[in-house]
């Protein structure tokens, strides 16, 4: 038996479970494959005469997500504006309906929010990334500067993604210099991505400077800066750099952060990967 099944053995003889116990257990199955008895789970609660609360919701959202089912996104969406939450619930909406490919409803999610917050716009932002509206993202950078808003990590990993597939070169160095104001350009994501859109906007060098001068470099970093070098034909460079990630001992463990969406980090995982296979095709 595994740890989850003898929890809700556990769960199961308890003769009173408050609004922490459930969350817990909606959370553990919430985030392993078993997302219908995540739901369940939810329905149980309230069906007990327990009131869900926001950490309640924001566990049930990995599993919605893994469901891809718009009406139920849309049911979830309902619940929560009937129980008036906060912003950090609706910004998990965001990225709920952002990972089931609902930008449509994701933004109207967004445009209604009376307090967006640099999460609320980070979020919006990292979920037209993660669907390829790489244009939306630069336009909602833009808004931020024109508002004079704090920019957060999450809207300059994603503007810097979008900056390279759109290879904008001079949106990118604007991106680079907004990340250095805010103090945030040491960060391992944030410095990958910006590395990520020199490489791919014909910035090599600039790149490998970058990488270099980073504090700690993981799997991603690595990965990012072999897949430049691979698509910028320098294959021999590239096997040199992937010898010297294995001689450091990198895990290949990927994004593991809960301080980005999750749309944005399988977005990441996706943009690197993808280019990294074409050092062993």
């Amino acid at each position: 038996m595994g740890q989850l099944e003898c929890a809700r053995e556990l769960f199961d003889k308890m003769p009173k479970r408050d609004v922490v116990a459930w969350n817990a257990m909606i959370s553990g199955f919430s985030q392993s494959k078993n997302s219908i008895v995540a739901l369940n789970l939810f329905r149980r609660m309230q069906l007990s005469g327990v009131s869900p609360n926001s950490v309640s919701l924001l566990n049930l959202f990995p599993a919605v997500c893994k469901l891809v089912d718009l009406q139920l996104c849309r049911c979830i969406h309902g619940f929560v504006i009937r129980r008036d939450f906060q912003s950090q619930v609706i910004n998990g909406m965001i990225d709920m309906y952002s990972q089931c490919g609902c930008v449509g409803d994701a933004r109207s999610v967004f445009d209604r929010m009376c307090n967006r917050d640099k999460v609320s716009w980070g979020t919006m932002m990292a979920g037209y990334a993660h669907n390829g509206y790489f244009e939306s993202v630069l336009d909602l950078f833009e808004e931020i500067k024109k508002e004079n808003r704090l920019i957060n990590k999450v809207s300059v990993v994603s503007s810097a993604l979008a900056a390279s597939e759109l290879r904008d070169l001079e949106k990118g160095k604007e991106i680079h210099s907004c990340a250095i104001q805010q103090h945030i350009d040491s960060d391992i994501l944030v410095a990958t991505a910006v590395m990520m859109m020199y490489a791919k906007c014909g910035e090599l060098n600039k790149a490998k400077r970058l990488f270099d001068g980073l504090n700690e470099r993981d799997l991603v970093a690595w990965s990012a800066l072999i897949s430049a070098f691979v698509q910028s034909g320098f294959p021999k460079e590239a096997l040199c750099l992937f010898r010297e990630m294995l001689n450091e001992k990198i895990k290949p463990n990927g994004v593991n952060s809960d301080e980005y969406p999750s749309s944005l980090c399988r977005t990441f995982i996706f943009e690197i990967g993808k280019k990294h296979t074409l050092l062993f095709s």
